[in-house]
């Protein structure tokens, strides 16, 4: 029965992951592509257009995440307990931490830290070490590369031109969607 059960939550966490893929990748892409073209002629119905497809990939991605982490806690799929500060801790550090899903994901802290105590105790604090440095990589290349489009950006704001800045603000943003759906994918993983 237990086994079952988690063969299913890892089925529908793929599930999720590829649809999360398959959903925000093309949307950052067409977002990026409509910023582009508007930076180019100037056109305002391109910037609503791009700010329509950045609404939506984010009402997408937020969503998912309510609809999985709901599911969780309803099905009970990961139930336990956790240390009052060690919640607080972790809600605070999620919230800051993820751009744009950050709220949404600390509200899941107790699954996701109860996930981290079933991976300790089956794997040992190796395993943890182990998922950590597989989500390191990438989280902190995506976010290395969002913070300095958000320097270059302030950079361009006083010696740039506002087509320049804008451009770069909207590459930021497309950024920030990307580090949110990695993070999130990284904090899945561990539930």
């Amino acid at each position: 029965s237990e086994l079952v059960r988690r063969l299913e939550m890892r089925g529908i966490f793929y599930r999720v992951v590829g649809g999360l893929s398959n959903l925000l990748i093309p949307g950052i892409y067409i977002y990026l592509a409509l910023a582009t073209a508007q930076a180019a002629t100037g056109d305002d119905l391109l910037k609503k257009a791009a700010a329509f497809v950045k609404g939506i990939s984010v009402w997408v991605l937020k969503t998912v995440l309510y609809v999985f982490t709901g599911y969780i806690g309803i099905t009970g799929v990961v139930s336990g307990t956790t240390d009052a500060a060690a919640l607080k801790a972790a809600k605070l550090t999620i919230s800051g931490a993820v751009p744009v899903v950050g709220g949404i994901l600390s509200d899941a802290s107790e699954a996701v830290l109860v996930g981290a105590g079933v991976v300790k105790n089956a794997a040992g604090i190796y395993g943890i070490l182990a998922l950590l440095a597989i989500f390191a990589g990438p989280f902190l290349r995506i976010g290395c590369h969002y913070l300095l489009l958000k320097a270059t950006g302030a950079f361009c704001g006083v010696f740039g031109t506002k087509r320049t800045t804008d451009l770069i603000g909207d590459f930021s943003a497309a950024m920030g969607l990307l580090l949110a759906v990695t993070g999130s994918v990284c904090l899945l993983q561990l539930i």
